[in-house]
């Protein structure tokens, strides 16, 4: 292998590539690849699997096993210095201060007006909008998974059409920019659904800037409004274009498979009741749990089982993904949801030989008499969730959080 390997260095210099004796070849196949390998692009799928792979793992506190060859050689030495670094350089940005809103703003606007609502329900819509285009609350985060110039016009299209929809309804830019902060800093009702602040950045990040060198005057000239509103509807016509796309394409094979499809899945007034009554209001993400159980429900009479497996990287199964995408759930919660069922012996979880999450449905009500829903479909399962499950809305706090 020796003699391999220094034909390989030297081919740059002699045009001769080496070959690989399939003895060798046989013997690779046995082992797992290096470690510092699973960088490599090729690697990207088998990367993702082992995260998952990990993540079941310590759900279950089971053992954590890679997929990767983390033996002690240079290559693999050489690859964790870089991830320490990469971290260190991650987390070496401190907060000396803790970040006060009031410095920013201008004025305090009246949270009771008609405008200030309407303001707050288009953020409502963007922030829904920004979620489908980034999936920021389906996938995981890997730093050398970079997004693409398509993404980032969809971000710019998003952006434009925001904007010139806020302007619209308030066309004074300082106390929009007030109104804006306000909702995205101290409205506990917003802030707990909604810690993403993509959006007022975006739309609005020159004018913010200008007030924290301390200029408060900074505003949209009449020009840049006019090209604003000219981007809007071709931002808009984007938006939607994706979205239909979005809709269409989004199946899961286990409701679409043959004998299965044609079950229709009613669900009751009880169930809601029912679910209520099994997960109390004062539990952390008691909303969630309480979708995600709505989910499981819907699969067990679909699919006429109360085991349900999660596929790892499988595209058009049920997976972690799709779960949480059916009531729009955020995947970075799921191991808590999951937690707080398991917790009220709602559900139970194990791992099967292949690693794949199980979540066995102990416990589910019988069909009630009252029909909320009949014959739903899965991809319409978020809007009857969002209808019966809904945050607590309270008022707004003093507390400023960054």
């Amino acid at each position: 292998m020796s003699i391999v390997g220094s034909i390989t260095i030297d081919y740059a210099k002699h045009g001769e590539e080496a070959e690989m004796p399939k003895e060798i070849r046989k013997l690779l196949k046995e082992h797992n690849k290096p470690y510092f390998m699973k960088y490599l692009r090729s690697q990207r799928k088998k990367r993702s699997i082992e995260k998952e792979i990990k993540t079941n793992s310590s759900l279950l506190g089971n053992e954590e096993e890679g997929l990767f060859d983390d033996s002690d050689c240079t290559m693999n030495k050489i690859c964790h210095h870089m991830e320490e670094q990469i971290a260190k350089r991650n987390s070496s940005i401190k907060v000396q201060e803790s970040f006060d809103v009031n410095t920013l703003l201008t004025s305090a606007p009246d949270v009771t007006t008609k405008k200030y609502k309407k303001i707050k329900d288009c953020l409502y819509k963007a922030q829904e909008d920004f979620a489908d285009i980034s999936n920021a609350n389906y996938h995981d985060d890997d730093f050398c998974m970079s997004g693409n110039m398509e993404k980032e016009q969809r971000y710019v299209a998003l952006y434009d059409y925001v904007k010139a929809d806020l302007i619209e309804i308030e066309n004074d830019i300082p106390k929009l920019i007030d109104t804006l902060l306000l909702i995205y800093y101290t409205d506990k009702g917003f802030m707990k659904k909604y810690q993403d602040k993509s959006i007022l950045w975006g739309c609005f990040g020159e004018q913010l800037i200008e007030r924290c060198k301390g200029d408060f005057n900074n505003t949209i000239d009449d020009e840049e409004l006019e090209k604003l509103k000219k981007r809007r509807e071709k931002a808009l016509k984007s938006i939607e274009k994706l979205k239909k796309y979005r809709e269409k394409n989004f199946f899961i094979a286990e409701f679409e498979a043959d004998g299965i499809k044609e079950i229709s899945v009613d669900i009751y007034s009880e169930d809601i009741t029912w679910i209520k009554k099994e997960i109390p209001t004062n539990v952390e993400y008691s909303n969630e749990s309480r979708k995600l159980l709505l989910v499981l429900l819907y699969i067990y009479r679909k699919c006429h089982t109360n085991l349900i497996q999660l596929y790892q990287s499988h595209n058009n199964r049920l997976n972690r993904t799709s779960i949480c995408k059916l009531v729009k759930i955020d995947r970075r919660h799921l191991d808590s949801i999951l937690n707080v069922l398991q917790e009220y012996q709602i559900v139970e979880l194990s791992l099967d030989k292949q690693k794949h999450l199980c979540i066995e449905l102990l416990k589910f009500p019988n069909e009630g008499e009252k029909i909320l829903k009949k014959n739903i479909e899965y991809q319409h399962l978020y809007s009857l969730a969002n209808d019966k499950f809904r945050e607590k809305v309270t008022k707004i706090v003093d507390k400023n959080c960054a």
